[in-house]
């Protein structure tokens, strides 16, 4: 019971250190910051619109996601130009990601 009781102190540590973030993302976590509703647009104009279908491609192909690079900044942008996604949603879909220590999506 002493280890069992040892072990969970150390879990109480562990959830009070600060939280960590990233600048950078797996592509999953910066997919999962859109709603299904902003999914569905940005692939209903895929349909017809190939400057959309470049960014999806880029991004399907991608290791990873940095808010930092003028690519993802400018792929947001060309999504509210086209009404895909509001203006407001800007800077959630462009925040840092909280890095979740073991987790990997």
């Amino acid at each position: 019971r002493d280890v069992e009781r040892s072990r969970g102190l150390g879990d109480v540590y562990k959830r009070q250190e600060p939280d960590v973030y990233s600048d950078s993302m797996s592509v999953l976590v910066f997919r999962d910051r859109f709603t299904l509703p902003e999914k569905t647009s940005i692939y209903a104009i895929a349909d017809t619109d190939s400057t959309m279908r470049v960014i999806l491609d880029d991004l399907n192909s991608a290791t990873y996601v940095s808010i930092l690079d003028q690519q993802t900044i400018n792929g947001v942008d060309y999504m509210i130009s086209v009404g895909a996604i509001e203006a407001s949603r800007r800077d959630a879909i462009l925040a840092p990601a909280l890095q979740v220590l073991g987790e990997e999506r």
